[in-house]
């Protein structure tokens, strides 16, 4: 698996955990910090990606591996499809 799709998936999941966690003490730098880091990523696999189509379904997949709903075989398979 690409190493920068490994490190967004890590950000998904973290980023999941916050929001869907309780309430604390810095939540919200978090999240900012979390977003900032969703972007970078996005925006360096969109770079990467064939269209914004291949894109947009390499970041559903990820949030559906993230959340337990796809297999990493699965997630595999679109990241290839996706990617030039």
């Amino acid at each position: 698996m690409d190493e920068q799709l490994k490190q967004y998936i890590e950000v998904v999941k973290e980023n999941s955990k916050t929001m869907n966690g309780p309430d604390y003490e810095g939540r919200e730098q978090d999240l900012l910090r979390q977003k900032e880091d969703l972007e970078k990523y996005e925006h360096g696999l969109k770079m990467k990606s064939r269209s914004s189509e291949s894109f947009d379904k390499l970041v559903d997949a990820t949030i559906g591996f993230a959340n337990n709903d796809l297999s990493q075989t699965e997630l595999d398979e679109i990241y290839k499809q996706s990617i030039k």
